[in-house]
C-alpha cells in the first residue's frame, strides 16, 4: 500500500538478466499486463524491460540546468495547418486478463528537492496556477484535482498535460513511463492512461534524436495496422523529447518464449502469432518500411493477436541519397537477429525482416534459436545449418529454411512469400474435377441423345429466353451462361450469337464498374492505397487496355501525394511549434516538390525563413554584446582591477551561460578578489596590532607587525606610516639616550 495515497502500488517491468545485451537495447514500448488475484502478484507488467545484462535505464529527473531559449520563446504568429493528428482510439484490450502475471519491483520518478531545484517547483507552480485558472466542469475539475495531486507529490508533468506515473521499462532510446493524460481525465475518458517514450540523455545528445523519434511517429502513423502498435503523436517540453503510445495487454514474446524455453509452443499457437507480426511486416513493407530491428522484444501478444513495436530504427526501402537521413545509421541493431547485410551496413531490404521473422519463427516452432543465437556472419563462417524441427511438414520446414538463408539472393523473397509457404494449407481442386466430369458427360452424351428434336427447340427457346431476361435485368453473368448453354445446343442460333457478345460485353463494363467503385471507396472511405492498387490489379488482369485504368492510377498517385502532404505539414507544425525552422524549411521543400501551389507550405517556410533570419541577427547581436563584456573584464583582470574584471564577466555570462572561457575569467578575478579581500583583512589585523604595541612604546614590535601588513598589502599607506614614526621614535629615543 502506498502510505500517502493509499492505493495498492503496482510494480512494473524490471530488467531481467540474459547473455544478449544488444537484444535489450532496441525495446522501447510500454505494455501493460491486468492485475492478478494474488496480493503478491498485484503488477503492472512492463513488457518493454527486457532480458538484459545491463542495469535498468535512468528514469526521467528534473535537472537544475537552464533550460534553452526555445523552451519560453514561441513564435507569436504561427502557422495554422489543417492537416489533422491521428485520432486516439481507447485501448480495447484494457482488462483482459493475460495467461499469466509477472510481479516485478515498481520503479519511481525521482525529483529532487524543490529547494535543490527551483526551476522544478516554477515549472510545477505555474502549472498548477494555470489549471486553476481555467474551466470548472466536472470533467475539468477531475483533471485538476489530478494535476494537483501530482504537484504535491513533485511528479513531473509533460506540457501540463502528460502525468508520468511510473517507470516501465527501457531501451535503446529512451525511458518510457505510464503516464495520465489529463485531457483524457477531463473527458471522462475510462482509459487515461498513455505510454509516453521519453528520450534518454544519451540518444538525446544525439544531432538526429529529434528527427529519430518524429520519423518513428511519422512512419508509425503511416502504418495503422492491427499487428502494429498505434503511436498518438510526438512532441517536446523544452529539451525533453517525447512520444506517446498505446497502452497493451499481454505479454512480450521475449517473456513467452523464456517462460518456455526448452519447450515448444503448442503448432496452433506459434502458428497464430507468426501469422501475426508477419501481417504486421507485410504491411509495413508494402509502404516500402523496412523494420530493420525485429526480435521477440519488439513483438508483443495481446489476446487479439500479436503486434509489432518499436519502428524507431525503421529504414525505408529504395530511398535516394536525397531522402531523409537514415535512422539505422546509429547503429542500433540486435546481432542475434540481424541479417548479415544488415551487420555489412548494405541498403535496408524486405528479406532483413524475412531472415528476422523466419528466427523467431523457429524459436516458437522448435523452443531455440536455430543458430545458438549467433550473428550471422559467425553462421556464415562456421557453416551452421539449422536442425530440422520434428513434426513440421516437408512444405513448411522448406519454408523455414529458404527464409532462413544467411545470403539475401538464397533468401525467402518476402515476408508473404514465407507467412503463404509456412501456414497455407494447398487446397485440393475438387471443383476443376467436377467441372471437367460434368463437361466430358455433356460431350460424351449429346444433347440429342437426352432431348428429343421437339423438347431440344423448347429448351433452346426456354434457356434464351431466360438469357434475354438475365440481360434486361443487367444480370450479365446470367445472360452470359445462359446464351453459351444455347449456343452449346446451337451453334448457329443467331440471336443467340448476338447476345452472348452484348452480355459480354456488358459484364466487362459492368465488372469494370464495380471496381472503379470499390478503388474510390478504397482511397475515399477506407483510406487505403493498399486497397486501391488490389481492385487496379484486378482490373488490369480483366481489361489490360480499359480506360479507367490510367484514371486509377492517377487517382491513387494524387491520393498517395496528399497522404504524404498530410504527413509532412503534422511535421511542419510540430517543428514550428518547436521552433525547429531547419525541419520546417526541409518538411515545406518536400511538399512544394509534391504540391508547388500549396499555400500552407509557402506561408509555413516564409516564415521559417523569417524567424530564422531573425535568429541569426539576433545570435549575432549578442555575440557582438558578448566579446565587448568579455574583452573588457579581460582588460580590467590584466590591470588588477578584480573588481571591474567581475562586472564584465558577469555580463558576458548572462549573454552566454554557459561559456567556458568566460566562466573561467570570472572564477579567476572572483579569486584574485577574494585573496585582495583576506590580504587586506590579514594587514589590518597587523596594523592593529602594532598600534597596540606603538601606544605601549614598543616601538620594535610595532615596526615588525607593521612590515608583516606591507608582505600581504604592499602598498598600505596605514602601515608604512606607523613604521615610519616607530622609528623615528627609536631614533629619538637613542639620541636622547646619547645626550643623558
Amino acid at each position: 500500500m502506498d502510505k500517502n495515497t493509499g492505493k495498492s502500488k503496482q510494480p512494473s517491468g524490471s530488467k531481467e538478466q540474459s547473455g544478449s545485451k544488444s537484444e535489450a537495447q532496441g525495446s522501447n514500448t510500454v505494455v501493460q499486463s491486468s492485475r492478478a488475484s494474488s496480493p503478491k502478484i498485484d503488477a503492472t507488467v512492463a513488457i518493454a524491460a527486457k532480458a538484459t545484462s545491463r542495469t535498468p535505464q535512468q528514469p526521467l529527473k528534473n535537472t537544475s540546468q537552464p533550460q534553452p531559449a526555445s523552451q519560453n520563446t514561441r513564435i507569436k504568429t504561427p502557422v495554422s495547418l489543417s492537416a489533422k493528428g491521428p485520432e486516439k482510439t481507447p485501448n480495447k484490450t484494457a482488462g483482459k486478463a493475460p495467461d499469466k502475471t509477472i510481479a516485478q519491483p515498481r520503479l519511481t520518478i525521482p525529483v529532487s528537492a524543490p529547494e535543490n531545484h527551483p526551476e522544478v517547483q516554477v515549472a510545477l507552480t505555474r502549472i498548477q496556477q494555470s489549471m486553476q485558472k481555467q474551466d470548472n466542469s466536472a470533467g475539468f475539475m477531475k483533471a485538476k484535482q489530478a494535476a494537483n495531486t501530482a504537484l504535491a507529490e513533485d511528479k513531473i508533468i509533460l506540457n501540463k498535460r502528460f502525468v508520468l506515473e511510473e517507470t516501465l521499462g527501457a531501451g535503446g532510446m529512451g525511458t518510457v513511463y505510464r503516464a495520465k493524460d489529463l485531457r483524457k481525465v477531463e473527458a471522462n475518458d475510462l482509459q487515461p492512461d498513455v505510454a509516453v517514450k521519453v528520450l534518454n540523455d544519451d540518444f538525446k545528445n544525439h544531432p538526429d534524436a529529434f528527427v529519430t523519434l518524429q520519423r518513428e511517429a511519422s512512419r508509425s502513423h503511416t502504418l495503422s495496422h492491427p499487428n502494429i502498435v498505434t503511436v498518438h503523436d510526438f512532441d517536446r517540453d523544452g529539451d525533453v523529447i517525447y512520444m506517446t503510445m498505446e497502452m497493451l495487454v499481454g505479454k512480450g514474446l521475449d517473456i513467452v518464449l523464456r517462460e518456455n524455453q526448452g519447450h515448444t509452443l503448442p503448432t496452433n499457437e506459434a502458428l497464430d502469432i507468426i501469422r501475426g507480426y508477419c501481417k504486421g511486416l507485410q504491411y509495413a513493407h508494402l509502404k516500402d518500411i523496412i523494420h530493420s530491428d525485429l526480435k521477440p522484444g519488439n513483438i508483443f501478444v495481446t489476446d487479439n493477436g500479436a503486434k509489432v513495436l518499436d519502428f524507431g530504427i525503421a529504414r525505408v526501402a529504395n530511398a535516394s541519397a536525397s531522402e531523409d537521413y537514415d535512422a539505422g545509421d546509429l547503429g542500433a541493431l540486435t546481432p542475434a537477429y540481424a541479417s548479415l547485410e544488415m551487420i555489412q551496413c548494405e541498403s535496408p531490404d524486405a528479406r532483413d525482416d524475412v531472415y528476422a521473422a523466419a528466427l523467431i519463427a523457429y524459436e516458437l516452432l522448435a523452443g531455440n534459436h536455430p543458430y545458438d543465437r549467433l550473428s550471422a556472419d559467425e553462421v556464415l563462417e562456421k557453416g551452421i545449418e539449422p536442425k530440422r524441427i520434428p513434426g513440421l511438414k516437408p512444405r513448411q520446414w522448406k519454408a523455414l529454411v529458404n527464409a532462413l538463408k544467411v545470403h539475401r539472393k538464397d533468401r525467402t523473397a518476402s515476408i508473404e512469400e514465407f507467412l503463404s509457404e509456412l501456414t497455407e494449407k494447398k487446397k485440393f481442386p475438387i471443383f476443376k474435377i467436377l467441372s471437367a466430369a460434368l463437361v466430358i458427360a455433356l460431350c460424351g452424351v449429346g444433347y440429342k441423345l437426352i432431348f428429343d428434336s421437339r423438347e431440344l427447340t423448347e429448351v433452346i427457346h426456354h434457356t434464351y429466353e431466360k438469357a434475354l431476361n438475365c440481360f434486361q435485368s443487367e444480370k450479365y453473368s446470367c445472360a452470359v451462361q445462359s446464351s453459351k448453354s444455347v449456343l452449346e445446343m446451337a451453334p448457329e442460333h443467331t440471336d443467340a450469337q448476338a447476345l452472348f457478345v452484348d452480355a459480354n460485353r456488358a459484364l466487362l463494363v459492368q465488372n469494370i464498374s464495380v471496381l472503379v467503385t470499390n478503388v474510390n471507396n478504397c482511397l475515399s472511405k477506407k483510406k487505403d492505397t493498399i486497397c486501391a492498387k488490389s481492385q487496379l490489379l484486378k482490373l488490369v488482369e480483366l481489361s489490360p487496355n480499359a480506360n479507367e485504368i490510367v484514371e486509377i492510377e492517377n487517382s491513387i498517385e494524387q491520393f498517395e501525394i496528399r497522404e504524404k502532404v498530410t504527413q509532412h505539414l503534422k511535421v511542419i507544425e510540430g517543428c514550428l511549434s518547436a521552433e525547429e525552422y531547419t525541419c520546417v524549411i526541409q518538411s515545406t521543400d518536400k511538399v512544394l516538390r509534391l504540391q508547388p501551389d500549396n499555400i500552407l507550405a509557402q506561408t509555413a517556410k516564409q516564415q521559417a525563413l523569417t524567424r530564422q533570419q531573425e535568429n541569426k541577427d539576433n545570435e549575432t547581436k549578442r555575440n557582438r554584446q558578448f566579446s565587448s563584456a568579455y574583452k573588457k573584464s579581460e582588460r580590467c583582470f590584466n590591470q588588477s582591477d578584480f573588481q571591474c574584471s567581475i562586472r564584465y564577466a558577469k555580463k558576458a555570462l548572462k549573454i552566454k551561460p554557459i561559456d567556458s572561457n568566460a566562466n573561467g575569467l570570472y572564477q579567476r578575478a572572483l579569486f584574485s578578489q577574494q585573496r585582495i579581500e583576506e590580504n587586506q583583512s590579514k594587514a589590518d589585523k597587523l596594523v592593529a596590532k602594532a598600534n597596540k604595541c606603538f601606544g605601549k612604546k614598543n616601538y620594535t614590535c610595532a615596526i615588525a607587525n607593521a612590515e608583516s601588513a606591507l608582505e600581504f598589502v604592499p602598498d598600505y599607506a596605514v602601515a608604512t606610516k606607523l613604521r615610519a614614526e616607530a622609528k623615528a621614535e627609536i631614533t629619538r629615543l637613542k639620541k636622547s639616550f646619547d645626550i643623558q
